[in-house]
């Protein structure tokens, strides 16, 4: 992140993409239900292997965010949760660096600093995959909201993947960044329009979908083209796909401003994965090609329950918007989007039930296991592809062939 100005801190940090994860490893532990109330995990055996995904220790991290309360931008709850979060990844020996940026909420009021967390896993390659989850939550006046499942697992899940990632050189450079501010507007207006029944379009082609007038290739066939239309918004200036995501614009309008965004291979946004009743959405506007990745390693690790094949194609608001819109179009997003019953956005969402009572430490556990899957996958192929590039096969004569576009 040469070109960004940030306050630094702390050393550099090693990377870990390429390890298989399940490849001749014990079974994982035995984790009971979570305590109502509370943030206390029963354990009955611990995991042996340290290179492994622990939901045991993602937990902890959930439990401590949670116990901090609201982390509203601007506020003293934010600033713990920054200072804790620089203390784990410090304490991993990862270099830790600040960016802070100055927004305007939408619909006026006094101007506001954000500050994003960026942990740096240095690899073979300056090319960068960025991992990307927001610790803020918004402000309710009727009750106090902690935002548990919403902006705690996310971070939670990321520096447990920053433990595992840290214990080896792998190809290519890792960000993790922890994101202010995409709590602030948007999320408060989209829920108050499913509530009123003003669907947008995507919202009627999903309920057209489950009363069968469309079929998925359809719908497969409308993210193609979403996901072309968002990499032209670049261009244009129109930030509309990102409505709402205050945090997560501002982070990635700054790294455009500071040519930050070209090395970024692969953009994964994590988003609500606690929920004790976990299904990921199968995301319209992610990279069909990396997002079918996710659900491959889910499929081949046995945990379709969590990534289900024949779920409905959704289109969930999370931070990966805020990076198409800036041409970033290898992106996913990994998002439970019903949070309490099968309606969106679930019963829980953005109310004082969404707390440890209604998350479950396995649920980070499947979707670590799963994302470091995917991830170890994605960068074996993308590898491939860059050393074919590099090196290309001998032609016919002994004249090399010509290197691939990517």
């Amino acid at each position: 992140m040469g070109g960004v100005r940030m306050r630094s801190g702390g050393c550099a940090g090693l990377l870990l993409l390429g390890l298989l994860l399940f490849a001749c490893q014990s079974p994982g532990p035995e984790i009971g239900p979570p305590s109502p109330g509370n943030a206390e995990i029963r354990v009955t055996a611990t995991p042996t292997d340290p290179t492994r995904f622990s939901g045991v220790r993602a937990w902890g991290h959930l439990a401590a965010l949670e116990e901090i309360g609201p982390r509203v931008s601007g506020g003293k709850g934010a600033e713990r949760a920054r200072a804790y979060l620089r203390d784990e990844l410090g304490a991993l020996g990862l270099e830790v660096r600040e960016l802070p940026v100055e927004v305007a909420p939408a619909g006026g009021g006094e101007v506001l600093e954000l500050v994003h967390l960026v942990a740096v896993l240095p690899g073979e390659s300056p090319d960068v995959f960025l991992l990307a989850a927001h610790y803020d939550t918004l402000h309710y006046e009727s009750f106090r909201y902690v935002g548990t499942n919403e902006s705690a697992s996310g971070p939670a899940l990321l520096l447990e993947l920053a433990r595992v990632m840290s214990l080896e050189t792998r190809p290519y450079t890792v960000w993790l960044a922890f994101i202010d501010g995409d709590a602030l507007d948007g999320v408060a207006l989209e829920r108050e329009a499913l509530e009123h029944g003003a669907l947008d379009g995507v919202a009627l082609e999903r309920e057209a979908l489950e009363h069968g007038a469309l079929d998925g290739v359809a719908l497969e066939r409308e993210a193609l083209e979403r996901d072309v239309a968002l990499a032209a918004l670049a261009d244009g200036g129109d930030a509309e796909a990102a409505s709402g995501l205050l945090g997560s614009r501002s982070f990635a309008s700054a790294l455009a401003a500071e040519d930050e965004l070209a090395g970024i291979r692969l953009a994964v946004v994590f988003d609500a994965v606690a929920d004790s009743d976990l299904h990921i959405a199968r995301d319209l506007n992610s990279r069909r090609v990396y997002r079918e990745t996710f659900w491959e390693a889910a499929h081949d690790l046995d945990r379709s329950t969590a990534f289900p094949v024949y779920g409905s194609l959704d289109s969930p608001q999370a931070a990966h918007r805020s990076f198409a819109v800036h041409g970033v179009r290898s992106i996913v997003a990994i998002v439970d989007n019903r949070y309490g019953g099968d309606a969106i956005p679930g019963d829980y969402w953005h109310t004082e039930h969404d707390t440890s009572s209604h998350c479950s430490p396995r649920s980070l556990q499947t979707v670590g296991e799963v994302s470091f899957e995917a991830l170890s996958r994605i960068a074996e192929r993308l590898s491939r592809i860059d050393d074919f590039a590099t090196h290309p096969l001998e032609g016919v004569n002994g004249v090399p062939a010509p290197a691939r576009i990517r």
